[in-house]
């Protein structure tokens, strides 16, 4: 049978706050809840939607505050997670880019309601996509009920972004006037044993080492993961695709990096731009031998076993006017308390430069405050 828990209980845990996306040190342990419903940037959000550059908006969004919602860390990083400190959620991200197939995309948060498991859903900073949390049963198999709700999603033609997998992937501030929040949920108890990795083959059906380099590429991102452990396995990796596709290879390396947790755009751009101008020995059998350390072989891609257990959902919930039915059993709603007050350093709100994109001549007075 489902378990269903109160949201209210569930959603109430704190979670670690960070300044912006560029600060994975010096988190400020926060409530959840508070900062759900906090406004305090509320402005600054609906001025970043109406930027049509998503260059420029990921440049305002990355000097918002972020939280990691699956935990409390003391530095951003999944091998930072203190002890106890994982609050039972995962968070799952839809994109446009991901989901064009779907013609009632503006929509979907309305039917994600149709999901027991799901605690909260509201829209992205920039309004383009939605987020949400469910509350998992095993904290200690993250990563196996991320692929599980993954799978589910997949399920119903909505697929989801892989970074949630790690438990230190982070969520900026957004605010959604409406977001979806029931009074009761179901722990989402699905996960997903992946089957031993396979020895790394060195037979193919493909054609070209490209096509080998891409369907690596491919696993990589199915899996959500990073290959490699450190810098210099990340520099050795850039090396051998610059050395095997010479600029071609820039677009890989972005595909391979981006599941990493500190992965930015210009950094890893400026990174291979390094590769191809270093004198260095690295071949793309470098970075097959990477893939080899993490199970991943080209031949071909590992299907889902069909042992793997199966989500038995009780009957769609239905909401009218605020009443959640559930299996015939009408629930009232509760709605929790409404704060603006928010528990971080206020330094964290001195004026950034990004500012000035979205309001120049209160960017400009607000360093006038500052500097004083």
């Amino acid at each position: 049978m489902p378990t269903y828990l109160s949201t209210r209980d569930v959603l109430n845990v704190s979670v670690s706050c960070f300044a912006n996306y560029d600060t994975p040190a010096s988190p400020v342990a926060i409530n959840l809840p508070m900062w759900l419903k906090s406004e305090k940037h509320r402005t600054k959000i609906e001025a970043l939607r109406q930027v049509e550059d998503k260059k420029v908006r990921d440049s305002i969004k990355g000097t918002l505050p972020a939280i990691t919602p699956s935990g409390v860390f003391t530095y951003r990083k999944e091998s930072e997670l203190i002890a106890g400190g994982h609050t039972r959620l995962i968070q799952f991200d839809i994109d446009l880019k991901e989901n064009g197939h779907i013609l009632n995309y503006a929509d979907l948060k309305a039917q994600i309601y149709k999901l027991p498991f799901v605690a909260y859903c509201a829209l992205s900073a920039s309004a383009k996509g939605y987020w949400g949390l469910v509350p998992i049963a095993y904290p200690e198999r993250h990563g196996q009920h991320f692929d599980a709700l993954k799978r589910v999603f997949a399920h119903y033609g909505i697929q989801i972004d892989t970074k949630p997998r790690n438990v230190a992937s982070l969520r900026g501030y957004s605010f959604d006037a409406s977001p979806y929040q029931p009074e009761r949920v179901m722990l989402f108890e699905l996960y997903d044993v992946p089957p031993p990795p396979r020895p790394f083959s060195l037979t193919t059906d493909a054609d070209t080492e490209q096509a080998r380099v891409e369907v690596c590429i491919n696993e990589v991102a199915s899996r959500g993961m990073y290959i490699g452990a450190n810098y210099a396995d990340w520099y050795a990796v850039g090396c051998s695709l610059a050395n095997g596709f010479g600029e071609s290879g820039r677009d890989y390396y972005h595909q391979v990096s981006q599941h990493y947790l500190g992965y930015q755009y210009a950094q890893t751009d400026k990174q291979f731009t390094a590769c191809l101008r270093a004198n260095s020995k690295a071949t793309l059998g470098t970075f097959f031998k990477f893939c080899q350390q993490a199970g991943i072989e080209w031949k071909e891609l590992i299907p889902l076993p069909s042992e793997r257990p199966r989500m038995d959902l009780p009957r769609i919930l239905l909401r009218q006017n605020n009443t959640m039915v559930i299996d015939g059993r009408t629930i009232c709603g509760e709605v929790l308390p409404v704060t603006t007050t928010d528990d971080y350093p206020a330094e964290w709100d001195a004026p950034h430069e990004a500012d000035a994109v979205l309001n120049p001549r209160a960017y400009h007075n607000r360093c006038r405050i500052t500097d004083r």
